[in-house]
């Protein structure tokens, strides 16, 4: 088969549709649901995976776990789904493999590739035993600039070397915990980095195919779609911090209020209302590590201006900021309310609820949380030293200040729980208009 063919195949050429079969390599937190919005979208995917654990666990109609719409994906696509721990299955049964597996940061602040060049290893050893003639390579995981270039095309000669054929295409993916499958499905926009024309054709037709609606596919080279990942990531993180900047000079006016004040930003076409609400500093498992890898990316070109360092600098000022206003109250039980790093996901990576929860310890302070997601990965982190609810109401009894720290949903209507004996920073001003009996504080109100 040659790479025209390939890049020519429709769904009826030769009795076989390339883009009916997909394989998915690595069925993590992005993975897994990746492999079940190509299942709903019809196409007949196999999932491969070392963990053989999480390979069984799938395989018995159990996701494993929290994302919205994800177990119902899997449990209404069965027919269409296949979990292995071998990657020949990937190679002999499906034409496209997506790889989607970590790339855990370096010390440096860099990327490793480690896990991506792995599973691509073994598919390219699976392609050489099949002897199969030609398998496009998609990967999806965010790689640091460059990796492309020198630590995974080649990895290929070794088929060049065998006569067989390969296509590449890096597609990094721009999706968010908690609505991960909405993000797979519907984009706003699809960016691919090819290593030639054809191994984009073809990418192109697998994404037209996947998208329930449609979507801007910008197709560019490797190195410039592997820049744009992280610099998308770290311009979000700059929208947050100046927000949040925005939200603490605001208290220091009487009357201002920062929603106005970022409201009328948005309504600039060339700034955008997105991600520019004043809130709790950013977290995560994308935000930090890519702030930390353009860092890392400017190093290494000998570039030392101190523009990274001043956004992590202001995503800590926050924290700092609300720490001394809960001291200077004078109270010692305090109630966080949320620990996870955003509402809608039990993830606590870099969450900023416990870096202010180690800040407030510092000071002595009696804390209790309460999270509807989050609160067992809470005790894993910090057991004894803090309390825990399960019902919020229950964490809000028990203390005197409470700081309002995720906007899950379930909160909106806990406003009723406060009392005069109550003084409340409220970091998402999900409360203000609400007829309060507390000492109400919202964050970039200046009152």
């Amino acid at each position: 088969m040659s790479q025209t063919n390939l890049s020519n195949s429709s769904p009826q050429a030769g009795g076989s549709d390339i883009f009916s079969r997909v394989s998915v390599i690595g069925l993590g937190r992005l993975g897994a649901p990746f492999a079940l919005c190509c299942a709903s979208r019809g196409i007949e995917t196999i999932g491969v995976d070392k963990n053989e654990v999480r390979v069984l666990q799938l395989n018995s109609g159990d996701f494993p776990w929290y994302e919205p719409k994800a177990q119902d994906l899997l449990t209404s696509h069965r027919s269409l789904l296949h979990f292995t721990t071998q990657y020949r299955e990937a190679i002999e049964k499906t034409s496209i493999s997506v790889i989607l597996t970590p790339t855990p940061s370096k010390r440096s602040g860099e990327f490793s590739s480690v896990h991506v060049t792995d599973a691509i290893s073994s598919l390219i050893d699976a392609q050489i035993e099949a002897r199969k003639p030609i398998h496009l390579y998609i990967v999806g995981s965010t790689l640091f600039p460059g990796a492309s270039q020198t630590e995974i095309l080649p990895l290929f000669q070794r088929l060049e070397e065998k006569g067989l054929q390969y296509l590449y295409a890096y597609c990094p993916e721009f999706v968010a915990l908690g609505s991960a499958i909405d993000d797979f499905l519907k984009p706003s926009f699809v960016v691919i980095g090819e290593k030639d024309s054809v191994s984009g054709e073809v990418a192109q037709a697998f994404y037209q195919q996947l998208l329930l609606k449609e979507a801007h596919i910008i197709r560019t080279n490797l190195i410039t779609a592997e820049l744009a990942k992280v610099f998308l990531n770290v311009f979000l993180t700059i929208k947050i911090s100046f927000a949040n900047l925005a939200g603490i000079l605001c208290e220091m006016f009487p009357g201002a209020d920062v929603d106005v004040v970022t409201h009328i930003l948005g309504k600039d076409p060339r700034i955008s209302p997105k991600f520019l609400k004043c809130g709790a500093p950013f977290g995560g498992t994308c935000f930090p590590r890519d702030v930390s890898a353009f860092r890392a990316l400017m190093s290494k070109f000998n570039q030392h201006l101190p523009f990274p360092e001043a956004v992590q600098k202001v995503n800590e000022l926050v924290l700092w900021y609300l720490v001394r206003r809960v001291v200077e109250t004078g109270r010692r039980r305090v109630c966080v309310l949320g620990t996870s790093f955003k509402p809608g996901t039990p993830e606590t990576t870099e969450s900023p609820s416990h870096k202010l929860i180690d800040l407030l310890l510092a000071h002595g302070l009696q804390i209790v949380v309460s999270d509807p997601l989050a609160l067992e990965r809470t005790r894993n982190m910090f057991g004894d030293l803090i309390q825990y609810e399960e019902d919020p109401r229950d964490a809000i009894n028990r203390s005197e200040v409470v700081i309002v720290m995720v906007p899950h949903k379930e909160y909106k209507k806990l406003y009723r729980a406060f009392t005069s004996q109550h003084i409340v920073f409220d970091v998402w001003r999900i409360y203000r208009g609400k007829e309060l009996q507390c000492v109400y504080n919202g964050f970039g109100l200046g009152t």
